[in-house]
């Protein structure tokens, strides 16, 4: 009987052993990994002729898993260049465009574009049929995908 007893005791010390092994296991291999950081994303938005794009909005919209926890950074291209610079956190987007609305500083806003002062000056402008697929994430043809490590500078074709 007492070599019974004995081989019980080493069998439960055993059995404990492996449950705290496995107990170290989960608590130090299951801790959450640190959120990711965000990324800075340059680009240009440009016609098809090369032209830049100004007076627009483009937004990035999350589009996986990996930042469907992320806001949408938002960017008006107000320069002459069609230049854009955001921080988003790694992962793909649908970059939607939109005009500026009328009115938005505050004032009544208006998804229309306000009247173009390039127009009939040799410079390219944007119809509002021309602009339509750039407005939905279910339309528009841009997807852009964030680099954890960094991304090289995106280019946007208005086609």
């Amino acid at each position: 009987m007492g070599d019974l007893k004995k081989v019980r005791k080493m069998q439960l010390q055993r059995v404990a052993g492996l449950l705290g092994i496995l107990l170290a296991l989960c608590t130090f291999g299951c801790q959450k990994s640190p959120p990711p950081k965000p990324v800075q994303v340059t680009g240009l938005v440009v016609y098809s002729n090369g032209q830049p794009v100004t007076g627009k909005v483009i937004t990035f919209f999350p589009s996986d898993d990996n930042n469907s926890r992320g806001v949408a950074p938002t960017i008006v291209l107000e320069g002459k260049d069609g230049r854009f610079k955001v921080e988003c956190l790694p992962g793909k987007y649908k970059v939607t465009m939109m005009p500026i609305p009328i009115g938005s500083g505050g004032g009544p806003g208006n998804i229309e574009s306000p009247p173009d002062k390039d127009a009939g000056k040799g410079k390219e402008t944007i119809s509002a049929k021309r602009l339509e697929p750039y407005r939905s994430t279910n339309t528009t043809p841009w997807e852009v995908t964030v680099l954890p490590e960094g991304t090289p500078e995106q280019k946007l074709v208005v086609q």
